[in-house]
């Protein structure tokens, strides 16, 4: 059985002294500080990583290629994912263990330390070009280059 899992929207909030209050027009019809979206496209997706903070990918399957974790890495924006598949190696990612409820509350207030996700942000926009398929292509030119003088 496949299961399809669209993004979810989490508002980092303290839930320590008791339920998080969110503003009515942020809170899902359930009530949570978290709803799936579903797939989004486009403007929509555009939209979507202009709105968040923080990018949180909580998958149970080995995620082979999670490209959105590149696509918020490209923004400066830092993600909080499972230890599934290539997830852990998304850069200035915080880990937890995947269906691990308390591992995941850690690693997403570990975030919220004092200048913690300002500085992974500010990591991540230094090396953006590093993202970029223009930076990729450059670095692949440079191995190309020296292989070729080697020969």
């Amino acid at each position: 059985m496949v299961r399809e899992f669209g993004a979810l929207v989490v508002d980092a909030v303290d839930c320590r002294n008791g339920p998080p209050s969110l503003p009515s027009s942020r809170k899902p019809p359930d009530g949570t500080p978290a709803s799936p979206l579903g797939r989004i496209q486009g403007a929509a997706r555009e939209a979507f990583f202009d709105t968040i903070d923080v990018l949180m990918v909580p998958s149970e399957w080995e995620e082979p290629a999670a490209l959105v974790v590149y696509e918020a890495a490209v923004r400066a924006i830092p993600t909080v994912v499972s230890d599934r598949g290539g997830l852990p190696e998304a850069p200035e990612a915080s880990v937890f263990r995947a269906g691990e409820a308390e591992d995941l509350g850690r690693a997403t207030f570990a975030l919220a330390e004092p200048g913690v996700l300002a500085k992974r942000s500010a990591r991540l926009l230094a090396s953006h070009e590093t993202f970029l398929w223009s930076g990729h292509a450059a670095r692949v030119e440079g191995v190309l280059a020296a292989a070729a003088k080697r020969t």
